[in-house]
């Protein structure tokens, strides 16, 4: 009996009651239901926890390879990429094994704490303390004890310095981390968070199910390497001063050591070469004195021992220099490395300002020159072939003597004709000793021989690893100083400098120094000083007489009976003979000082200026004579009367200014050791330079000049003068831009791109003038050709003649000068030369600026584009070099798809039995091949992927529904006119009742020349679903057919003949289908006749009716033929009286 009751049963009332639930009628199947439901979900937890919690290792990626190396059911491209990401995964597995042994270090490190430097303190503190070894206190030890530690300590001496390497390669990674530790810290944080979302979602990834396993060990080592890096990252930057201080301690005790090392090898080669050439110099000796005290019969044979002994002292002396030139190149070596590490560091945190400028401008400065390298490796390469070849002729020496006896025996047959009054036995005893001693020599030889093989062979690998290293630091430091400021803004802040500057210029002392130096270098080089003098005496000398001759080679260009080529030549070279005199004095005297021993730097700072005014004075006097009256310019070549009198005219004050100003900017360099004073006006005297330059190029080329308006008179308009908004301004800014860079800081690299752009300059104008001279001498054969046919004309003319004249009044024109009537395909080959030319002398004085250009890679802009980053594929966004590769990318595209088929043609197609319309398909083809590869490579340069680019292709498909299904259907009929080509370039065709010559195909219509030269341009549509009528598709074959009316009573049979005769008696009507008349119908007012004839050539069919009308007249009219013309009679009915009815009409008054 309940004696109680839940408080919300009573609540539900008695009806509740009445009819109670016993919870044993359902408890058992909902409690299995919520049993059944919380175990899935425990399974399910824990399976995705197994699979997100479990770790790859090198034995679990072993078993995926096994695994896939041998499922033959994955095709081999499958394969392939899994064996590739589980190569990877090892790597990095492998990879985060190495962090945390490292991090572990590091954490053994930190415990030490400051103990570890003290450690490392005490350690150097004992080390320098230590006895250095000299070559001195070696002298008890033998050669071979000496040989023998001196190989140990070699040895030593690599244990060191790799030591040493590590230490520095440590201390530079804590020095880096101190700035971008953080940074990478906070990459390596998000790369993880990638990494665990890629985990996440990877079931979602839409990867390959049969390669699911792969990408999940992929991205699980990815996980642990990433991980890993974290850590050991995480303790570096939070512990990185005393890390910093430990291997600060442990470089410097590791440097102390190699030191020590290095000193004992160099302790242990000097006591080995001064015994070395002590007992050569004393076998020398004794070799000498033997020779006196030697047998008359063997006196021969002992001074061939004496030249071998010799020899071997030469040899190891020679062995001494090349060892220590090693030592010496191995060091340069060490410290060049060194140097650039320190450098790259420096740069690396964030380095820019003047101070790592005029350091890095030191560095540079103090580089080896790599042309006296190159010369030194070839120096010895050429000794090391002399050394290979020696000693192959004393190995072969000693293998001939190897059997002693025989030797004897050979030595002393030869001596018995000659023995003298030596005994026998005395004489065969000497000889066995001298030949005993020549063989030790010889094989001493050959061992001494070999040994100095070998260091020189060591000493050219290292020569050539130094010359790439100078080319590298070089180009590393060039690159870093274009972009960074090496001076102070500004450099008028002081003006009392620029006086300075002058005085120091013009001051005695330094005069004299310069004076000093020269006259020194005189007497040291007297063959490159008396050269040097009697070149400029002699130009001088002959300037009068080579300025009339070029007066008369202008001349000569007057008629075609004298002008030539080869005066043009002269001309150039004569004109160059003209200008040279003033500038090889100063380029002889800077020549000359560097030639000197040792110059003073006041006279290396004053030579630098000498040779930049040289250069100057000497490019623009140059051109200066070119443009003189009766010069290269006016009579040779004919430019542009106009420029060429302003051009002279503004060389009159440019010349003298611009040589000035280049000799002062040149002295002053751009620091290196020089003068302030010195330096400040080379600044200012660049910027007047660039100063002069832009205002010499706008007086040349400004609108409304004297050469705008000759080119504005020539019709059609010049190039230049349609594009001047476009490259005028370009060419002005360039001045300014280097004006702007060198007062805010960028001296530099002002001085570097202004030497690049005056370089390019001239070669582009020595380019124009190769490219002028080969033109002229295309055209003034061409003229010759004209010339000569004219005569022969003439001389025809004149045998027709009466033989009773005197006289003959028959004038030939000479044949004007003018390179535009040339034939286009030479001319476009030559412009094709030329534009090539520019392209490569552009790349080899630009190359070296385009790993400068790095920085643009720096530059991003507002635009994304998907790449593969560390194997996952990101939006990154396109930088300003991307964009930039892609504009060049698209220029080129552009120039080689203009200019492409024209090369094409006459380099090869024109040399293949190609019809015209194959030849212009290919040449059409090729040009679309040459854009899609453009267009491919621009895309892939700015990072455009499919994905990037689905929705133009998406809109491009609306459109070609609507607007632009005709553009591509006349683009796709185009392509299969050029395919099937059933009309080609040169066809005769019919299409919608136009006639004409096919005379272009492009990509969206043809062009069609009717008869009347109208250019016609239809649809490429219209040729393939319309119908079309090849009048020469595979015969050029076609029938003229002429309709004549003849009176009735003609004969008709003599008019028949007379048609026919006509036809076959004209050259261009076929005989195979011959001509055929027939008579068609007796017509209203003629008899009408037909002719039908057949020629070969389409172009002649007008040609081929007319003449056989003008036939056909004359024949009808000879025979008394009549053409039949209408006729129409009157007949009037006189039987009864005419009937006249007059009319009044309304208003008239009769």
């Amino acid at each position: 009996m309940r004696t109680a009751q839940n408080p919300q049963e009573a609540a539900r009332g008695p009806c509740h009651r009445s009819n109670p639930r016993r919870r044993g009628d359902i408890r058992p199947g909902r409690m299995l239901s919520l049993l059944l439901a919380v175990l899935a979900w425990l399974i399910s937890s824990l399976a995705g926890a197994a699979t997100a919690g479990e770790t790859v290792s090198l034995r679990s990626l072993d078993r995926l390879l096994q695994q896939f190396g041998g499922d033959k059911t994955l095709d081999e491209k499958l394969r392939s990429q899994a064996t590739t990401r589980l190569g990877e995964a090892k790597n990095w597995l492998q990879e985060a094994a190495r962090l945390r042994q490292e991090k572990q270090a590091l954490e053994q490190t930190i415990k030490e704490g400051s103990k570890g430097v003290e450690r490392f303190h005490k350690k150097l503190a004992r080390l320098k303390k230590e006895r250095p070894v000299t070559a001195a206190s070696l002298t008890r030890l033998s050669d071979r004890t000496l040989e023998t530690r001196l190989s140990q300590a070699q040895l030593d001496f690599q244990e060191a310095k790799h030591a040493l390497d590590e230490a520095e390669k440590s201390l530079s990674d804590f020095i880096t981390a101190a700035k971008s530790g953080g940074e990478r810290i906070a990459e390596t944080r998000r790369k993880l968070e990638e990494t665990d979302k890629a985990l996440a979602s990877l079931s979602t990834s839409g990867i390959d199910p049969r390669l699911m396993p792969v990408e999940q060990a992929w991205l699980q080592a990815r996980r642990q390497r990433l991980k890993a890096l974290l850590d050991y990252l995480t303790v570096r930057q939070t512990n990185l001063g005393l890390l910093t201080d430990v291997a600060q301690a442990r470089r410097d005790l590791l440097a102390a050591r190699l030191e020590q090392v290095q000193e004992k090898i160099d302790a242990y080669r000097q006591a080995l070469q001064q015994r070395r050439e002590e007992a050569a110099k004393k076998e020398t000796q004794q070799a000498r004195t033997a020779t006196l005290e030697a047998p008359p019969e063997l006196r021969r044979l002992q001074q061939e021992i004496t030249r071998l002994l010799e020899e071997k002292q030469r040899l190891v002396a020679e062995e001494a220099r090349v060892s220590n030139r090693l030592d010496a190149v191995r060091a340069l070596l060490d410290e060049l490395r060194a140097d650039r590490d320190r450098i790259t560091h420096l740069v690396a945190m964030g380095g820019r300002g003047e101070t790592l400028s005029s350091i890095l401008q030191k560095r540079l400065a103090a580089l080896p020159s790599l042309s006296d390298l190159r010369q030194e490796s070839l120096r010895l390469q050429k000794r090391l072939n002399d050394a290979i070849l020696r000693q192959l002729e004393l190995d072969e020496e000693l293998r001939a003597n190897e059997d002693l006896d025989a030797a004897l025996a050979r030595l002393l047959a030869a001596l018995d004709g000659a023995r003298e009054a030596t005994p026998r036995e005395r004489l065969r005893t000497k000889a066995r000793e001298h030949l005993e001693q020549r063989r030790e020599t010889v094989a001493d030889l050959l061992k001494d021989n070999t040994r100095l093989i070998s260091q020189i062979s060591e000493l050219v690998a290292d020569l050539g690893q130094l010359q790439t290293l100078v080319a590298e630091f070089r180009s590393y430091l060039s690159e870093q100083l274009l972009w960074m400021p090496s001076t102070r803004a500004l450099p008028l802040t002081n003006p009392a400098i620029l006086f300075q500057g002058v005085q120091w210029h013009l001051h005695p002392r330094n005069l004299g120094i310069l004076a000093g130096d020269l006259a020194r270098a005189a007497r040291d080089r007297p063959d490159i000083a008396t050269l040097l003098l009697a070149a400029i005496l002699a130009l001088f000398a002959l300037r009068g007489r080579l300025r009339r001759h070029l007066d008369s080679l202008g001349e000569r260009t007057r008629s075609i009976r004298t002008d030539s080529w080869t005066a043009s030549l002269l001309a150039l070279i004569e004109s160059a003979a003209i200008a040279l005199p003033l500038p090889m004095v100063l380029a002889g005297t800077a020549i000359l000082l560097r030639h000197g021993e040792a110059p003073a730097p006041t006279a290396r700072f004053l030579c630098d200026g000498l040779l930049a005014a040289a250069q100057v004075l000497f490019a623009l006097d140059f051109l200066r004579v070119l443009c003189r009256d009766q010069g290269l310019l006016q009579r040779h070549l004919r430019w542009l009367e106009a420029f060429r009198q302003l051009l002279r005219h503004e060389l009159v004050w440019f010349l003298p200014l611009a040589t000035l100003l280049a000799y002062l900017t040149a002295t002053g360099g751009t620091g290196e050791g020089r003068p302030p004073e010195a330096l400040a006006l080379g600044r200012v005297a660049f910027i007047g330079l660039m100063a002069a330059t832009l205002l010499f190029v706008w007086r040349l080329g400004r609108l409304g000049s004297p050469v705008t308006r000759a080119l504005a008179a020539h019709k059609p308009a010049s190039p230049w003068l349609r594009y001047h908004a476009l490259w005028f301004p370009f060419v002005l800014l360039i001045p300014a831009a280097l004006i702007v860079a060198s007062l805010v800081g960028y001296y530099y690299s002002a001085l570097y791109l202004a030497a690049r752009v005056h370089l390019t300059l001239w070669s582009l104008i020595a380019l124009y003038l190769a490219r002028d001279l080969l033109l002229r001498a295309l055209s003034l054969t061409q003229r010759r050709m004209r010339f000569e046919e004219a005569m022969r004309r003439r001389e025809e003319r004149r045998q027709a003649q009466a033989g009773g004249q005197e006289g003959d009044n028959l004038v030939v024109e000479e044949p004007e000068y003018d390179i535009h009537q040339l034939s286009a395909q030479v001319r476009q080959l030559v412009q094709t030369g030329y534009l090539i030319g520019i392209l490569i002398v552009i790349w080899l004085i630009w190359s070296d600026v385009v790993p400068a250009l790095r920085f643009l890679d720096t530059i991003t802009l507002p635009i994304t584009s998907s790449k593969l980053v560390d194997g996952v594929e990101r939006e990154v966004p396109l930088t300003l070099g991307d964009l930039l590769s892609g504009l060049l990318l698209a220029g080129f595209t552009l120039l080689a798809g203009r200019n492409l088929p024209a090369v094409l043609e006459l380099t090869l197609l024109q040399r293949l039995p190609l019809s015209r319309g194959a030849a212009y398909a290919i040449k059409a083809i090729t040009q679309y091949t040459v854009a899609l590869l453009g267009i491919v490579l621009i895309f892939s340069t700015l990072g455009l992927q499919w994905s990037s680019i689905q929705w133009l292709v998406a809109a491009l498909g609306v459109g070609l529904g609507f607007g632009l299904q005709e553009i591509v259907a006349n683009f796709v009929s185009g392509l299969i006119l050029l395919f099937e080509q059933p009309i080609r370039v040169g066809d005769v065709v019919t299409v919608e009742g136009i006639t004409g010559t096919v005379s272009r195909i492009r990509i969206r219509a043809t062009t069609i020349v009717n008869w009347d030269r109208q250019e016609l341009v239809i649809p490429n549509k219209a040729f393939i679903t319309g119908q079309l009528i090849n009048w020469t598709l595979s015969d050029t074959v076609n029938r003229v057919v002429i309709t004549i009316g003849v009176a009735y009573g003609s004969d008709v049979e003599r008019a028949m003949a007379l048609l026919e005769e006509a036809a076959r008696e004209h050259p261009m009507v076929l005989d195979e289908p011959a001509p055929r008349v027939t008579f068609e119908e007796f017509g209203d007012n003629a008899l009408t006749l037909r002719l039908r004839a057949y020629l070969d050539d389409l172009d002649y069919r007008l040609t081929l009716i007319t003449d056989l009308h003008r036939s056909i007249n004359r024949k009808f009219e000879a025979a008394g033929i009549e053409i039949a013309f209408p006729q129409r009679d009157l007949h009037l009915d006189t039987r009864q009286p005419l009937e006249i009815v007059l009319r009044k009409e309304a208003g008239e008054q009769v």
